[in-house]
């Protein structure tokens, strides 16, 4: 978990430097709320197994943040892998090599 964590640092400021640069496009926060909504469920859940069976009472913070973090697994991973996977299939092969290294 720790490991997760500590590799999202770099993708973030990755992201803060294109928003400061106005070059962040739709595919880089496409990928950022698909990749940090997964990264903020499987920590939850993590989290969540700490407590064992008292972590699934609905009256704990706990079980409140994994409830959280599963609606927003499912509803923002759908609309960015609509946005993120079409740019993703035009970088297989030769003719889109190009068009990849201006995304």
């Amino acid at each position: 978990m720790k490991t997760e964590l500590a590799s999202v640092v770099p993708f973030f400021e990755g992201l803060l430097g294109k928003i400061k640069n106005n070059s962040l496009t739709a595919v880089d926060s496409s990928m950022a709320k698909l990749w940090l909504s997964e990264l903020e469920f499987r920590v939850a859940d993590q989290c969540l197994q700490f407590f064992g069976g008292m972590g699934y009472a609905h009256e704990t913070p706990i079980s409140q943040i994994w409830t959280h973090a599963r609606a927003h697994r499912i509803l923002l991973r759908h609309v960015p892998k609509f946005i993120a996977w079409p740019s993703a299939a035009r970088c297989n092969g030769a003719a889109g090599a190009l068009h990849c290294r201006r995304m």
